[in-house]
């Protein structure tokens, strides 16, 4: 179902995310600002809607999770300056 709503070919399902930027050398962004974090949810806060509402209407296999929680918003920090 997941792979129709984002119209992806069902034969990529098994693959592995490579890590990367593993060191922490002190310089990593813990947080995303929340002015970038507003223009993200406006673009993805309605597609996730539809996400959430296509996996309720369409019941999968009785070992998925229902209801499918919604993703929880990191924190986000204020510009400096």
């Amino acid at each position: 179902r997941v792979h129709s709503f984002l119209g992806l070919d069902s034969s990529i399902g098994n693959f592995h995310l490579k890590q990367v930027n593993a060191k922490d050398d002190g310089n990593k962004v813990k947080e995303v600002l929340c002015s970038d974090q507003e223009k993200l949810d406006q673009i993805f806060d309605p597609l996730n809607e539809d996400l959430y509402r296509l996996l309720e209407e369409n019941s999968g296999p009785p070992m998925e999770q229902r209801p499918f929680q919604k993703f929880v918003k990191r924190n986000c920090t204020v510009e400096d300056g």
